[in-house]
Formats: structure tokens, sequence, C-alpha cells
């Protein structure tokens, strides 16, 4: 059990980030120096998930460069590594 993520990208509003995990886990996606939840998505079925953001969620980053990690979970309890941060700026 283990997340990845292969690349974020944002745009006026969004912040889109993609990956890969284990097929039916739910991905965690976090700021990764205060731990706060940027959203999350179940993987799919060939393994790999896109995780849209909320404006309302980033919008208070807009002009930073954050860096984002995620983690995965089938049942709430039990969570794989953090992956490697990924840094993204917010437009």
């Amino acid at each position: 059990m283990s997340a990845y993520i292969d690349h974020a990208k944002s745009g006026p509003g969004i912040l889109i980030v993609y990956g890969r995990g284990t097929p039916g886990y739910r991905i965690d996606l976090h700021k990764d120096d205060t731990g706060e939840i940027l959203g999350n998505i179940d993987v799919d079925s060939q393994g790999t998930y896109q995780i849209n953001t909320e404006e309302k969620i980033i919008r208070t980053f807009k002009g930073q460069t954050i860096r984002i990690r995620v983690r995965e979970t089938i049942d709430n309890s039990n969570y794989s590594y953090w992956s490697v941060p990924s840094e993204v700026h917010i437009f």
C-alpha cells in the first residue's frame, strides 16, 4: 500500500493532482507543513487518481508555492506512508 504524486498543476481557483495508488483505496491530499486536508478521491481500477480541489480550499494559498503530500487508506484506520512531497505554485 503506497500512494504517489505524478504531477500537480494549478490554474485560476483550482489545484489538480495526478498520481497512482492502490485500486479502490482512498487518496487523501494534504498540505505538507500543516497537514491540512486539501481533498480526497478513490483510486480507480487502473491504479490512478486525479484530485481537483475546490477554490474555497486553496484561495488562501493564492500566489504561494506550497508543498503537498498524499497517503492512502481503505478503512480510515490504517494509512500508507506519506508520499514524497511535491511543490506547486497556486495561481
